[in-house]
């Protein structure tokens, strides 16, 4: 019986190294799922309604994100689906009337209780390429959701010009 105990703690360690998550970061990771309403006055580096709401769910290492927004004074819906077990994504972004959309192909991470999204961009017209970080950051107590981004550009001038930090709440109707 004691062989057997050690056996299934054994692969307990191997699973967890294997997988670098631990117990808590799982949980961390269980606690991103919900509806998370935009705070605007906590939020620095992009206008954006008071009235977005992003509505997260997940499901093993696939993570879909329904965001609800105003974009050019209307209602918009766009929904990402990201799968951070870094195989790869392609998204699309919507841009507004004036431009096409866009076609975003990210790769997704866990790092620890930390969500890393890491893509490229392309200015309109293409002349400056952007490579984009975005952190999606949990506070420990499950209340509040920042989502980092920060760029590297091919022209210095706008090199780490665009930092964005977007602070949700989240929705204490739906846990």
């Amino acid at each position: 019986m004691r062989f057997i105990a050690l056996i299934i703690s054994g692969l307990l360690f191997f699973v967890t190294c294997v997988t670098g998550q631990s117990e808590a970061d799982h949980a961390a990771r269980n606690r991103l799922a919900g509806t998370w309403i935009l705070n605007s006055k906590k939020s620095t580096g992009r206008e954006l309604s008071d009235r977005t709401t992003w509505t997260i769910s997940n499901a093993g290492s696939e993570i879909r994100i329904r965001m609800d927004y105003v974009l050019d004074k209307d209602e918009a819906v766009h929904t990402v689906l990201l799968h951070a077990d870094e195989r790869g994504e392609t998204n699309i972004k919507p841009i507004g009337p004036t431009r096409k959309n866009e076609i975003i192909v990210s790769k997704t991470r866990w790092d620890k209780n930390t969500l890393v999204r890491r893509y490229r961009t392309t200015s309109d017209p293409a002349v400056f390429t952007f490579d984009i970080t975005e952190k999606y950051i949990l506070s420990k107590d499950g209340r509040r959701l920042t989502v980092q981004s920060r760029n590297r550009s091919n022209y210095p001038d706008l090199a780490g010009s665009l930092p964005v930090t977007l602070v949700f709440d989240r929705n204490s109707d739906k846990k």
